[in-house]
């Protein structure tokens, strides 16, 4: 049976240091949903013309593409707004993710497949993360989970918080134990700076 890993982990967290390795290392195909996440958007997709009716055109810059920042700025500090921007992208977002997942597991015969999503165990926001001011990055980070909760939900922690060489040995050695178990579905956490991760 094949197993689908989901790996999420707090901003800075060496999330994209660990996918990189899964992919290279390994082989192990990895979908990034802050990658489709800035896909769905862009110019001459239909979610992009859908943000435009919701939020103006304002949100779109001169050269057609979003906004990142002007529509940063209008939902992350307004929930009503970000519900109505999720509404619109989480939709082409998962359908997207589903199809690649698809494409994996029943075209390539994947054994491992990850699933690179920020916020795994919070709301299924998979937004990516743009241009940020100090001010956001702080309401951003205080919008996710804490990553001790996160851990205590995972099946595996990576923690990155100690010496960076560590981190490919720790990657290896969860890649070596899903082989060994290959279950339907797995969550990886990586965290840093948090030493109660273990």
């Amino acid at each position: 049976m094949p197993c689908v890993v989901g790996l999420t982990g707090g901003i800075a967290s060496g999330k994209s240091t660990v996918s990189r390795r899964l992919a290279a290392h390994h082989g192990i195909p990895v979908i990034d949903a802050d990658a489709i996440a800035r896909e769905v958007v862009a110019p001459g997709q239909p979610a992009l013309w859908l943000i435009r009716r919701a939020f103006g055109p304002s949100v779109i810059a001169a050269d057609g593409r979003l906004d990142r920042p002007r529509l940063g700025a209008l939902v992350f500090g307004d929930p009503a707004a970000r519900r109505r921007l999720d509404r619109i992208t989480h939709p082409f977002i998962i359908a997207t993710m589903a199809w690649r997942l698809g494409v994996a597991l029943l075209v390539r015969r994947a054994p491992v497949v990850v699933l690179d999503t920020p916020l795994l165990f919070e709301t299924r926001n998979l937004l990516p993360l743009w241009a940020l001011t100090e001010t956001q990055a702080n309401e951003r980070i205080a919008a996710q989970m804490a990553l001790e909760d996160k851990a205590a939900m995972a099946d595996f922690v990576v923690d990155n918080s100690g010496i960076e060489d560590r981190l490919p040995e720790q990657v290896d050695h969860f890649v070596a134990a899903v082989r060994n178990r290959v279950p339907s579905w797995l969550d990886l956490v990586i965290g840093r700076r948090a030493p109660a991760l273990h």
